[in-house]
């Protein structure tokens, strides 16, 4: 302090060392000894604070694209676990028709055997018969005996009528035994491609036991990333972590409109497309004319579900199953569940229709098949809504509620829950109509 400075003076020459003081506190600048003698921080003081915000921002950037990239990460480690899973209920499924299979060409085998045995059984009993009325002479020995002629030509009618029969009984029985020999190949194939089925469902639920525990894993170790990098953003941005977390799952909200939006726009060129192919006129395409018609019908409005299709309470059993799926929500997803406590997709669609009286397979490409094609922009409450490369080999399945929405079991780590029908990449152009 200069002596005889003016009181105004030495206030201002304070408070400008003091703003210094905040300035460098805030922007994490260590006080030097040169403030001692300045009032103000000098051109560079301010240059290091600059480069250190920059440095904050860019850090914290970084941080952010990391944590987003963190959180697509783990929606393809569980989406990769949920298509193990349904690969697994296709595995399942088709091991179970190759035993039904099975053992309908066991149960034709075991009655053609029957067949044969009886066949044979009769055959034995005649050639009895015959040796015990004919002894070691056989039919010749009626022509031998001591009757008269008119007796003789009797007996003779008689041996035509045994011989019919003869042929009868050996067809039968040559019929029975080429049915028998048949059968029995035919039951030892199906039996065989039953425990080739068995094998493959048990590789498939080995596999996707081994990608669920993975996907857990992975879970649990993103998560712990996720907590430290959110700790350092919120120092960096000196906020809480509590806000911090918030502020990310605002982010991640962010991120998951956009990527719902990319996704409808993506289907509705489709659809364009669509459009303006030329339409199928042979008769090889009456497999797909329910789809072509559906397409035709709305081919010029937007492949987002419009308002008028989700007032109503649905088609047929539709709101029953409607309701069932409403029922569940916020109950565990859990691979090849079907209820009551937990699901997997195709588990809560096929058990949603099931109210309704209509028996769907435990699986997406099962469920694709026994379903009626219908336009996405047709659809109605409890049509259902597919994932994938294709119908057959879908692989997540969703239940329509209307305005765009579906309630689904969308993989491990997650619940049944509503979500936007554009909530995941690779919806089909199709759903499915119970």
């Amino acid at each position: 302090m200069v002596v005889g400075e003016p009181r105004s003076v030495r206030t201002l020459t304070i408070r400008r060392r003091t703003v210094a003081v905040v300035l460098a506190a805030l922007l994490g600048l260590a006080i030097v000894p040169a403030y001692a003698d300045q009032a103000y921080p000098s051109a560079d003081d301010v240059q290091r604070a600059q480069a250190a915000v920059t440095t904050a921002e860019g850090q914290v950037a970084a941080l952010d694209a990391q944590l987003a990239a963190l959180r697509i990460h783990l929606v393809d480690v569980q989406n990769a676990a949920g298509v193990a899973a349904e690969a697994y209920n296709g595995a399942r499924l088709a091991a179970d028709e190759a035993d039904a299979a099975a053992a309908d060409a066991i149960a034709k085998a075991d009655g053609a055997r029957s067949a044969a045995d009886q066949a044979s059984l009769l055959l034995s009993q005649y050639a009895a018969g015959v040796y015990e009325d004919s002894g070691s002479l056989g039919q010749l020995g009626i022509f031998l005996s001591d009757s008269g002629p008119q007796t003789v030509l009797d007996r003779a009618a008689g041996i035509e009528a045994v011989g019919t029969e003869r042929d009868r009984v050996l067809r039968e029985a040559q019929s029975s035994a080429m049915l028998l020999a048949t059968l029995q190949r035919a039951a030892d194939e199906a039996r065989a491609r039953a425990v080739a089925a068995a094998e493959v469902a048990r590789k498939a639920a080995d596999e996707a036991k081994a990608t669920v525990a993975a996907a857990e894993a992975e879970a649990a170790a993103v998560a712990q990333q996720e907590a430290a990098l959110v700790a350092q953003v919120a120092a960096l941005r000196k906020t809480s972590v509590e806000l911090e977390q918030q502020r990310q799952q605002g982010l991640a909200a962010e991120e998951q409109r956009r990527r719902e939006e990319a996704e409808r726009l993506r289907l509705e060129r489709l659809r364009e497309e669509e459009a303006h192919r030329p339409k199928p006129t042979t008769a090889s395409s009456s497999s797909s004319s329910s789809s072509s018609s559906s397409s035709s019908s709305s081919s010029s409005s937007s492949s987002t579900p419009t308002s008028t299709e989700t007032t109503g309470p649905g088609h047929g059993g539709a709101s029953s199953a409607v309701a069932y799926a409403y029922a569940q929500l916020g109950k565990p997803y859990v691979w090849a569940a079907a209820g009551p406590d937990a699901f997997d997709c195709s588990g809560l669609t096929m058990m949603a229709w099931r109210q309704a009286g209509v028996y769907l397979g435990h699986y997406t490409g099962t469920q694709w098949n026994q379903t009626q094609r219908v336009a996405i922009a047709d659809l109605r409450p409890g049509d259902l809504v597919f994932y994938g490369s294709s119908g057959p080999s879908s692989f997540h399945v969703g239940l329509y509620i209307g305005g765009g929405k579906m309630i689904h079991a969308p993989h491990p780590g997650d619940v049944v829950k509503i979500s936007s029908i554009y909530y995941m990449s690779g919806l089909l152009s199709y759903g499915g109509r119970p």
